[in-house]
């Protein structure tokens, strides 16, 4: 109900890999992970916060595919060692 308030107030906000509403990640498709990735890296590049989090392994997994070209192997939770080109995050 607030979310707008939360980029000022916080620094913090709420995005999608993709627009659409699916029962589950691997319902997408990997052109729409391909493009909802693109869009992503844009939107942490343009508002730049300190980190970003994924809401399950599995739909990070898919951005890591999609944006690096592979998958990160032995993937636990918690901060990654992945960086995005070209951003700080």
């Amino acid at each position: 109900m607030h979310d707008n308030t939360l980029p000022v107030k916080y620094r913090m906000g709420f995005t999608n890999m993709v627009a659409r509403a699916t029962p589950g990640s691997k319902d997408l498709s990997s052109k729409e992970l391909r493009e909802g990735g693109k869009i992503l890296v844009e939107k942490l590049k343009k508002f730049k916060p300190l980190i970003a989090v994924f809401n399950g392994k599995c739909i990070y997994e898919m951005f890591c595919r999609e944006l690096f070209g592979k998958k990160p192997q032995n993937l636990e939770f918690g901060l990654q060692p992945h960086k995005i080109p070209d951003c700080d995050v």
